[in-house]
């Protein structure tokens, strides 16, 4: 047999190898706390909306928001549960396509309080202070589905999870689920990861703030699809990309004029970004 052939056929059979042993391979994926130690995230989301009032176009804008979100891991309680401070600032950009003459620029923030389980889910919410995005209500809700949560056991390449979600939104129980599935282990930024895709619908409920002069009300649904990397080692999220859909309707009237109800409906496109900017160290 020709050299080059044989070679040929103890790389194709080392390639087989690794990819069986690749697949044979198992891990039991958790999330890691460490108390009194911070970490920071940078969050790019670049979006599309479009709003209709009466079949009306009335807002067709571009959206560039950047988000650092600060994580501070506080106590570690004897359930193994982690109290976390997160402390977000968004820099957001409005660029108003009806009138190219209109550019709207912010910054907000908030801090939250959370109760996480190593499965990763989030078991207390709370917002300390006025929200800067959406209503409380909405918050967490979006942070009761979108979190992701572990199984209990082992998980190897091509198995799949889903995550079911019953909320009451508008007076009506809203079944949401995200299915994940387990891609591939990778090497990422020196880090050993776990590469896993995801699908799902977010149900949300759509309402104002009671003190704001305009009032809304509705429902909103997000269907979401992504991939995120998990360092299953250093038990943290390393990076993840996301495309995100919004549809949504209701009504709006100016508080306290109930006779001039307007109905509305938008659509959204979000392309959104993750990436783990300083890993978690010991706070100084």
């Amino acid at each position: 047999m020709p050299r080059t052939v044989t070679l040929w056929f103890v790389v194709l059979g080392l390639a087989w190898g690794l990819s069986c042993a690749g697949r044979d391979r198992t891990v039991r994926l958790q999330f890691r706390f460490q108390p009194d130690t911070r970490a920071v995230y940078r969050t790019i989301v670049k979006g599309n909306v479009q709003v209709y009032e009466n079949e009306r176009l009335v807002t067709d804008r571009r959206e560039q928001v950047g988000v650092s979100t600060v994580r501070i891991v506080r106590r570690l309680r004897t359930d193994s549960l982690a109290d976390v401070e997160e402390i977000q600032t968004y820099r957001c950009r409005l660029f108003d396509r009806l009138d190219s003459s209109v550019v709207d620029t912010f910054v907000q923030g908030e801090r939250l309080r959370l109760v996480i389980a190593p499965s990763g889910r989030v078991m207390e919410y709370e917002i300390l202070g006025e929200p800067a995005v959406g209503t409380a209500e909405e918050l967490q809700a979006f942070y009761e589905q979108a979190a992701v949560e572990f199984p209990a056991g082992d998980l190897r390449v091509g198995e799949s999870w889903t995550q079911r979600v019953r909320l009451e939104v508008d007076g009506r129980t809203v079944n949401a689920a995200t299915t994940f599935t387990v891609l591939s282990f990778t090497r990422e930024r020196g880090r050993d990861c776990v590469t896993i895709s995801y699908t799902g619908d977010v149900a949300l409920p759509l309402r104002s703030m009671p003190e704001d002069s305009v009032q809304r009300q509705g429902r909103q649904r997000l269907t979401v699809r992504g991939v995120l990397y998990f360092a299953y080692r250093d038990g943290l999220l390393l990076s993840q990309r996301e495309h995100r859909t919004i549809t949504g309707e209701g009504r709006r009237w100016l508080r306290g004029r109930l006779d001039e109800v307007v109905p509305f409906r938008f659509t959204a496109e979000y392309d959104i970004t993750v990436n783990l900017k300083t890993p978690p160290a010991p706070i100084s």
